[in-house]
């Protein structure tokens, strides 16, 4: 059985301070819910293991965009770390 996500990850305890948004896409490209969850403040980083490395997935300021189209098991999500302020505009 696969197990019910949510893009706001409410449920995750470690996320103290979130920006969440959310919309629905249907297109010829891509029919179903993008979102975009911005971790402000967490109690702690998150690390997992990839090919014996360890990588922060989750900390103040990262960004996971993800899209979860209609009538599939899977989603895809975008870890962006954000890292100071664009200046004059760009």
């Amino acid at each position: 059985m696969l197990k019910r996500k949510y893009g706001d990850r409410s449920d995750w305890k470690r996320i103290e301070k979130r920006t969440y948004a959310q919309s629905y896409i249907d297109s010829k490209d891509f029919k179903g819910y993008i979102t975009l969850l911005k971790m402000e403040k967490v109690k702690e980083p998150l690390f997992v293991e990839y090919d014996d490395k360890k990588i922060c997935i989750a900390d103040d300021g990262f960004c996971w965009l993800q899209h979860f189209p209609l009538g599939e098991r899977h989603s895809l999500t975008t870890m962006l770390i954000l890292k100071g302020r664009l200046s004059n505009g760009i």
